[in-house]
C-alpha cells in the first residue's frame, strides 16, 4: 500500500510537469520576457505536488527496527540491536523501550554465542550477560510498574551463569535476585515473551543447586505452560519438561517411567526445529534414559 501510494504520488509531480510543459506557448519575443515569470511559478507548482508526498514519506519506528533485528536472530543482527539501543539512550538516556530492549539483545546475544560455541562463548556470556543486567535494572528504575525489566534481568542472570558458573553466580548473591525478579515478572503478565515468564521461573528451580532446587515447582509451571496457546511452539518448553521428566522418573530398579512421554517431548523437538544444538540436547536426554 505504501509503495502504491508513493508511485501515485509521482505520478502527480510527474504530470504537473507534463501540463505544465504542454500549456507552454513556442518561444516568440513577446514570450520572452515572460519565462523567468513562468520558471517560478513551475518551479513553485512543483514544490506544491512534492510536498504531498511528505505525509507518506515516515520514518520507520525505531523500535520496530530494533524487533526485527531481534526477530530475525543471529549474531549480526543482536550485535545491530545493541548498537541501535545504545545509540537512542545515549541521547535518551530514560528511554525506556529501549532500555529494556538493550537488555534483551545482550541477553540474546550471550545465547547465541554459547549455542554456536563460539570461540570464548563462556566469557562472552558472562559479559553481555551482565551488560543485560544492568540495562534490565535501569528498565526497572524507569517503569517498575511493567513486567520487562524484571523478566530480562532473571533471563540475563542466567546467561551470566553460563559464562561465570552457577556456583560463582551463587556465592554473588544473584540466587535470592533471579528469584524476586523472575516471581515479580510471572505475577505481572504470564503471557509476556510467549508465556517465557513461565517458563523461565520454572526453569530456575529447575537447575538451581541443592539445597534451593524443587523439581515440584518446575514440574508445576512446565505444566501450567503446556496448557497455554504458546506451548506448542515452544523448543525450549518441550526441552526442559523432557530433561525434567527424565531425571525425576528414574527408578531405582532401572528403567523410567517417564520414558515415553520423554520420547515423545523429544521428537517433537525434532519436529520444531533442525537446530543441532537443540537436536544434540535431546540425544542427551534420550540416552538417559
Amino acid at each position: 500500500m505504501f509503495k502504491k501510494t508513493v508511485m501515485l504520488m509521482a505520478l502527480i509531480v510527474f504530470g504537473v510537469f507534463v501540463t505544465i510543459c504542454a500549456a507552454q506557448p513556442p518561444a516568440t519575443p513577446a514570450t520572452k520576457a515572460t519565462k523567468a515569470t513562468k520558471a517560478i511559478v513551475k518551479t513553485e507548482a512543483v514544490k506544491a505536488a512534492v510536498e504531498t508526498l511528505k505525509p507518506v514519506i515516515v520514518k520507520p519506528d525505531p523500535m520496530a527496527v530494533i524487533d526485527a533485528l531481534l526477530d530475525a536472530k543471529g549474531l549480526d543482527n543482536f550485535r545491530k540491536a545493541i548498537a541501535a539501543c545504545e545509540s537512542i539512550l545515549k541521547s535518551d538516556p530514560n528511554n525506556f523501550e529501549a532500555a529494556w530492549r538493550c537488555a534483551k539483545s545482550y541477553r540474546e546475544y550471550g545465547e547465541e554465542a554459547k549455542k554456536r560455541e563460539v570461540r570464548g562463548w563462556k566469557d562472552i556470556c558472562a559479559k553481555y550477560g551482565k551488560k543485560g543486567m544492568q540495562y534490565a535494572q535501569k528498565a526497572i528504575r524507569l517503569r517498575p510498574d511493567k513486567v520487562n525489566g524484571y523478566f530480562f534481568y532473571g533471563a540475563s542472570v542466567g546467561i551470566y551463569a553460563d559464562g561465570k558458573g552457577i556456583i560463582t553466580a551463587l556465592r554473588e548473591g544473584l540466587k535470592d535476585k533471579t528469584q524476586s525478579n523472575l516471581e515479580k515478572a510471572y505475577k505481572m503478565d504470564k503471557d509476556f515473551e510467549k508465556g517465557g515468564t513461565i517458563v523461565a521461573l520454572g526453569r530456575f528451580w529447575q537447575v538451581v543447586p541443592f539445597p534451593f532446587s524443587d523439581k515440584d515447582k518446575a514440574m508445576k509451571l512446565y505444566r501450567e505452560f503446556q496448557r497455554t496457546k504458546y506451548y506448542a511452539d515452544s523448543i525450549e518448553g518441550h526441552i526442559y519438561l523432557a530433561e525434567l521428566l527424565s531425571d525425576t522418573g528414574s527408578s531405582m530398579w532401572g528403567g523410567n517411567k517417564n520414558a515415553r512421554e520423554v520420547k515423545r517431548l523429544v521428537s517433537q523437538v525434532n519436529r520444531l526445529t533442525r537446530d543441532p544444538y537443540w537436536r544434540n540436547w535431546g540425544k542427551r536426554i534420550l540416552n538417559d534414559l
